[in-house]
């Protein structure tokens, strides 16, 4: 199935990953993570199957930053097929391993200024019917990031912040160097490399341009052998970041209580109001299940909501560039 998608990409939509998706160990570059990212949120984490998504051509190069490329065009084939060839190590319980890639086709038309992409099927498990241990942010966090190891070190913090305004998390450096794929470089060997070439470098990133700001500390091992004690591994201390944008701002037509009856047939001759009722009822339910659900069961629900809202605004969207 194709959908084919006319609207921008906005503070609304949202990345959403299983966990271990962000566990698994892979490297992508900047602009191949902007691609997978930027699909990610337009998928409905809803939907049992992928849908082929399309979009306008020239949008689509200037929303992941190569619009201004000379010969944008062939930088854009260039990078489908590199990403298309990047592999993905999941880690399962076990120690087992799903090997896969990221997509499953590309295609570029510029006669009709479209391009469309699938995602591999082997993800859906990691993106679709997601019921807990998930995280999601703001498309718009990371859009601005350069670094390829900016993302990855976002990821790896986010997704241990739940409904925490600061937060920590170790990891052992033999750990790291798996997930980022450099562990068996023989360029970062020790910390020290590390910290200069990848950490300090994304978490500058990252605290100028995300929804969070990141310090970090190494974690040195505690018995001392010769000389100063070996860093085995690093701490990340993370807060929101206060001066990030983010746009709550939405104009939601609520009905009101008399006129509920309406509204048995009400999607097919008014969808938006439809949409603006559906999401008044998931605030409701929202707001009865704060003192008894636990925080995965909130979050599923606090998701379903976010995606009310983004299929009323991209409706919306798609009505005015209909009318245009």
């Amino acid at each position: 199935m194709t959908k084919m998608e006319k609207v921008k990409f906005t503070e609304k939509h949202l990345v959403v990953k299983d966990n271990k998706l962000i566990q698994a160990s892979y490297k992508l570059g900047s602009v191949e993570q902007k691609i997978v990212l930027s699909i990610i949120s337009k998928i409905n984490m809803n939907d049992k199957e992928f849908n082929l998504l399309t979009f306008d051509l020239d949008y689509f190069a200037e929303h992941i930053g190569i619009k201004s490329h000379k010969g944008w065009l062939d930088y854009l084939e260039e990078t489908l097929i590199k990403l298309r060839r990047k592999t993905i190590v999941i880690h399962e319980p076990g120690d087992r391993r799903i090997i896969a890639g990221w997509l499953s086709a590309g295609i570029i038309d510029p006669e009709k200024k479209k391009i469309t992409i699938e995602m591999s099927n082997i993800l859906k498990p990691y993106l679709l019917q997601l019921k807990e241990k998930f995280t999601r942010y703001q498309l718009k966090a990371v859009m601005n990031l350069s670094g390829s190891y900016s993302f990855r070190i976002y990821e790896l913090v986010k997704q241990f912040q739940g409904a925490k305004k600061e937060w920590s998390v170790e990891f052992y450096m033999k750990q790291l160097k798996r997930l980022l794929m450099i562990d068996k470089s023989k360029s970062y060997k020790g910390y020290g490399q590390i910290n200069r070439r990848i950490i300090t470098p994304a978490i500058q990133e990252i605290n100028q341009h995300t929804d969070i700001c990141v310090s970090h500390e190494e974690i040195k091992e505690n018995k001392l052998k010769r000389g100063k004690p070996k860093a085995i591994g690093v701490r990340f201390n993370a807060a929101i970041n206060k001066q990030f944008f983010v746009d709550n701002s939405s104009v939601i037509d609520v009905p009101s209580q008399e006129s509920k009856p309406m509204f048995q047939d009400l999607k097919a001759r008014d969808p938006i109001r439809k949409l603006s009722y559906d999401i008044q009822k998931q605030e409701n339910l929202i707001r009865n299940l704060e003192v008894k659900a636990t925080e995965d069961e909130m979050k599923v629900q606090r998701l379903r909501l976010d995606q009310l809202k983004l299929e009323r605004d991209d409706l919306i969207d798609q009505i005015a560039s209909e009318k245009n």
